[in-house]
């Protein structure tokens, strides 16, 4: 699945393209996203589901590899190959849409969807210490004089050292860790040193399924959806249709849910200028679709009841 984002203006607000072989769906954010179904007075946003992002191992969950401030705009992660530009992802509440990426190096947009910026995988609280040396920069296998508040996949600290821990046995406080995390060196660790735990560790969510909301489909030709790679592969004349037909919906539900008469009669008005748009450029796509190649195509709009 592949995202493409644009922003379009009355409404004010972002709408978000997901296509998944013939079928587009437009996210916006105007409506209750808490209703059963779809009507005029209950637009509803696309619902993404969201899963923990996992390497390309498919079992490993993916983490930042850095500690991650309020500001940055580039952030390092585990495996940045599972992901592509556009898509979302969410550390803690957060959520950050990636527009660009480089190896394992992500570019995002932060404090997407009206969520707020923050910190991740900074701050570190006592937890425990050592119970036996950590005689080299190799062994993966530490004991702990206790066990009890950790978990896989938690980040902790010896030293200057970060360790992700992958494996815990409780009779034996012996952890199985990843050494050198958060870009730090691997190093010996005298008996009885203090063990911090990272607050947070950085596990990385996508948002990556669509599971309802407004979805509109149509049956393209055979030479029109081939690959999304960011940009919106469909006939530039379709593309504006779709977007009146949204325009107009969200517009209805802007003016439902508006308390001064004054602007929801404007709202109304321009819902219905938006919709007559999408009624006449359909009309016209219609015409031309017997003078294309590779077959006729029709559109098929939400069933909005």
């Amino acid at each position: 699945m592949a995202a493409v984002s644009s922003t379009y203006k009355n409404p004010s607000t972002s709408f978000v393209w997901w296509i998944e072989g013939d079928r587009i769906a437009i996210a916006t954010d105007i409506g209750d996203g808490g209703t059963s179904e779809t009507a005029e007075t209950k637009l509803k946003p696309v619902q993404l589901s969201i899963q923990n992002s996992l390497q390309t191992d498919g079992s490993t969950k993916n983490l930042v590899a850095e500690p991650v401030d309020a500001t940055e705009t580039v952030i390092d992660v585990d495996d940045g190959s599972v992901f592509s530009a556009f898509d979302l992802i969410q550390i803690n509440n957060e959520i950050m849409r990636i527009e660009s990426i480089t190896n394992n190096t992500l570019t995002v947009t932060r404090g997407f969807r009206d969520t707020t910026a923050t910190t991740h995988a900074t701050s570190v609280t006592s937890l425990t210490t050592l119970g036996a040396a950590i005689s080299d920069n190799s062994t993966t296998s530490v004991t702990l004089s206790s066990v009890a508040s950790l978990s896989v996949d938690d980040m902790i600290k010896v030293g200057s050292e970060v360790l992700r821990v992958t494996a815990i046995n409780t009779s034996t406080n012996v952890i199985t860790v990843v050494r050198g995390r958060h870009s730090s060196t691997a190093a010996s660790h005298s008996d009885g040193v203090a063990v911090f735990k990272f607050d947070d560790n950085g596990l990385i969510k996508e948002h990556n399924k669509i599971t309802n909301g407004m979805v509109i489909s149509y049956y393209a030709e055979p030479d029109k959806l081939t690959s999304i790679t960011g940009t919106l592969d469909i006939d530039n004349t379709l593309q504006p249709l779709l977007i009146d037909y949204v325009k107009g919906k969200a517009l209805m539900d802007a003016a439902a849910r508006e308390n001064n008469p004054a602007i929801a009669q404007i709202r109304m008005a321009s819902a219905q200028q938006c919709l007559v748009n999408y009624k006449e450029g359909l009309r016209k796509f219609g015409m031309k679709k017997n003078e294309k190649t590779g077959g006729t195509r029709g559109i098929v709009p939400a069933n909005m009841r």
